[in-house]
């Protein structure tokens, strides 16, 4: 089986990228990364790595905006909340504007919550063929 990621943009391939479950056919000048990317994405994995991080950003995504008390009852407690959502403002993953209006994600935070949940059933996929050829 052969996976391939492909990023189209107006019916045009922009990126594509075979996916391997082994080292093999893989393009090594397509793995290249600049420091500023390793930087960047360093960054941003760090801001949601932590699981109730994900949960209130998926749950975001999902809802499209929640008040400081929906994210209560996902981080359970008021600095939890503080210490999950600080970051990801920051990050520009979140836009807080002010009380009344609460949280909503940002175009950056819902993009990365759909290419992480992409990213999930492509290892999936991935681990189930390794599997199949045992």
């Amino acid at each position: 089986m052969t996976i391939e990621l492909r990023l189209v943009r107006d019916g045009k391939t922009i990126f594509s990228i075979p996916i391997h479950s082994s080292r093999e056919g893989v393009d090594r000048g397509k793995l290249e990364l600049e420091d500023d990317d390793m930087e960047r994405l360093a960054d941003l994995y760090s801001v949601a790595a932590s699981e109730r991080r994900f949960r209130i950003m998926h749950e975001l995504t999902k809802r499209g905006q929640m008040k400081h008390s929906d994210i209560l009852r996902i981080a359970m407690n008021p600095k939890f909340v503080h210490d999950c959502i600080n970051p990801m403002v920051e990050e520009g993953m979140v836009i807080h504007e002010n009380k009344r209006t609460g949280y909503r994600p940002s175009n950056k935070g819902f993009a990365y919550v759909t290419l992480t949940t992409g990213l999930s059933r492509i290892l999936e996929l991935l681990e189930e063929e390794m599997e199949a050829d045992e």
